[in-house]
């Protein structure tokens, strides 16, 4: 099996289940905040691709490449931006990026672009409808100054594939 790590990297267990061997070819992060058989999302906000069980890996390089993603950040941590989890259909990759946005590629992971859903960058988790991939979930953590002012994140939702946004009115009584 696979286990995800702040500060050791990415782990694959070895000997039968009796060892830990560091599944390393590939990956360049050491603190993984998402983690299945095809996808690693990492703090500084990065997604790692594995076509093999997790035995190699390749990073989708094109998210560092994003205007303004020197300006990610985290307020609890010295990395910048986490990558939380990943909703994937088809060509279509989304992925939660806590304090950045949401990260989009629609050619499996090629290109990408990173845009605020319904003005919050601070998206925490993306999943998609399962008869209906174009509409979309997230839920929004609001930066701490905004919960100071007692709002406390949110959820917002998408019919159009998450080309726009509606947030919902949410009740935290």
């Amino acid at each position: 099996g696979l286990a995800g790590t702040v500060g050791d990297g990415l782990c694959r267990r070895g000997d039968g289940g009796r060892g830990r061997d560091r599944a390393v070819p590939g990956l360049a992060a050491a603190a993984f905040r998402f983690l299945s058989a095809d996808f690693g999302g990492t703090e500084q906000a990065g997604v790692f691709r594995s076509k093999n069980d997790g035995r190699s890996w390749d990073e989708l390089d094109g998210i560092a490449r994003i205007a303004g993603s020197e300006g990610w950040y985290l307020p609890y941590s010295p990395r910048a931006g986490a990558a939380r989890n990943a909703y994937v259909s088809g060509d279509r990759m989304l992925v939660a990026a806590e304090v950045a946005g949401l990260l989009r590629s629609d050619d499996g992971g090629g290109t990408w672009t990173c845009e605020a859903v319904a003005g919050d960058e601070d998206v925490h988790h993306v999943t998609g409808h399962p008869d209906d991939p174009d509409r979309l979930y997230v839920s929004l953590g609001t930066a701490t100054l905004t919960q100071q002012e007692g709002q406390h994140g949110g959820i917002a939702r998408s019919s159009d594939g998450g080309r726009t946004w509606e947030k919902l009115e949410t009740d935290y009584t």
